[in-house]
């Protein structure tokens, strides 16, 4: 038997060791696919053909290679220890009800020249290939001094759902762009699509599953908590276990199975209950699988 949660509600982050499952990394200039080339929904598709947003923030050449950009030169802002100025970037999800502000870091006994600097945000257009829509904010700042630390602007979060570039550039009088820092961000959070099931192996054993069809990474630990069906009420049942201090960390279109003991349970009816969270979400939730014991 299974129940199926579809972007529920969520409650505390499990665990100390993280597994991770499913899950890749790339180095800088690498081309992630898996991450690269996911889909943002909220209730309901955006578009089937809506390609891509950037898990991790540090691929500026690929992303730019998308868009037919520069890549980052180091000439003034921080690339592979070249350069002489830090910054902030927007990436990830961002709630639209939040201003971000963007600030500048300098870096070394050096004082960086000061700089003619640009921010720009546009929107990301679904298609075959990734594309650039409308520009939906743009400031030019001249004369940029970076001493220590230095809060440049702010960004105030779209209110339009999508996935949004980020551009971060270093430019001449004559309108040169010099320097280009490149990330993504979207307000829109990924779709949340669980499954938890239990099944019977034997009778003195059975396995929860839990099926991650969605597209968000979730977090649970290998505890479970067991209730049965008495007098109208669900009633908790002692557990004489002590678990394993541990995370496991699901990605999107993963398994996840664990056997449990069913030995002493009498007859009835019962459910498992298990705690997860979804990083994405920033909130924990309770899913529940029911079974039978004949």
């Amino acid at each position: 038997m299974k129940l199926r949660i579809v972007n529920g509600h969520l409650l505390g982050l499990i665990g100390l060791i993280v597994i991770l499952t499913g899950c890749k990394d790339a180095s800088l200039g690498e081309v992630n696919y898996d991450d690269l080339y996911s889909h943002v929904e909220r209730g309901k598709e955006i578009d089937a053909s809506f390609e891509p947003y950037l898990t991790q923030a540090n691929q500026p050449e690929a992303l730019a290679a998308l868009l037919g950009e520069e890549v980052l030169t180091g000439e003034w802002f921080m690339n592979n220890n070249d350069g002489q100025v830090g910054y902030t970037t927007l990436s990830g999800y961002q709630d639209k009800n939040t201003t971000q502000p963007i600030q500048l870091f300098g870096h070394g006994d050096n004082q960086p020249e000061p700089q003619t600097v640009r921010v720009t945000i546009s929107q990301l257009e679904p298609g075959d290939e990734v594309s650039e829509g409308a520009v939906i904010f743009e400031q030019t700042l001249d004369d940029v001094e970076v001493a220590d630390k230095l809060d440049l602007t702010t960004i105030d979060i779209p209110e339009t759902d999508g996935v949004y570039l980020y551009r971060l550039e270093s430019v001449r009088a004559s309108g040169e762009v010099t320097d280009r820092v490149l990330s993504v961000f979207y307000n829109v959070l990924p779709k949340l699509d669980l499954a938890l099931e239990v099944e019977h192996n034997t009778g003195t054993e059975a396995t929860w599953v839990l099926h991650n069809h969605g597209q968000t990474p979730v977090t649970f630990g290998v505890d479970y908590a067991l209730e049965k069906y008495d007098d109208g009420e669900w009633r908790e049942v002692p557990l004489d276990l002590a678990f394993i201090e541990i995370a496991v960390q699901l990605a999107p279109g993963e398994t996840y199975k664990n056997d449990f003991s069913v030995e002493e349970l009498a007859r009835g009816e019962y459910r498992l209950v298990k705690t997860i969270q979804a990083p994405d979400y920033g909130e924990t939730f309770s899913l529940q699988a029911p079974f039978l014991i004949e």
